[in-house]
């Protein structure tokens, strides 16, 4: 038979709580220094978005919600990038109209 004091079983459960709280996280931060733009023609032959962040940490992309002219609607992304590169996003033949745009940061 094991004897255990509630001396030790309190100190057990400190140490063992401490242990998951004490715990170093690493720390992110997001995008930053980003820019959000619309393209369009003569420099596009589709209306869309571009977007670039020259600071912090971690990958983003832009996406446009494009529409037609019956009411239908279609979300087009942008690649992943890092910090320092574009992220473009245009609408098509299909969905010809741009409703909004904006940037996701992972």
């Amino acid at each position: 038979m094991i004897k255990i004091t509630v001396g030790k079983l309190a100190f057990s459960v400190a140490a063992a709580v401490a242990a998951v709280t004490l715990t170093p996280v690493a720390a992110s931060a997001a995008p930053t220094n980003c820019i959000l733009a619309t393209s369009d023609y003569p420099y596009s032959t589709w209306p869309g978005a571009t977007t670039r962040c020259d600071g912090g940490t971690g990958t983003y992309r832009v996406w446009v919600k494009c529409g037609d002219d019956y009411g239908h609607f279609s979300t087009h992304y942008g690649s992943w990038v890092s910090i320092g590169n574009y992220s473009d996003a245009k609408c098509n033949v299909s969905f010809p109209f741009r409703h909004s745009y904006g940037r996701q940061t992972q």
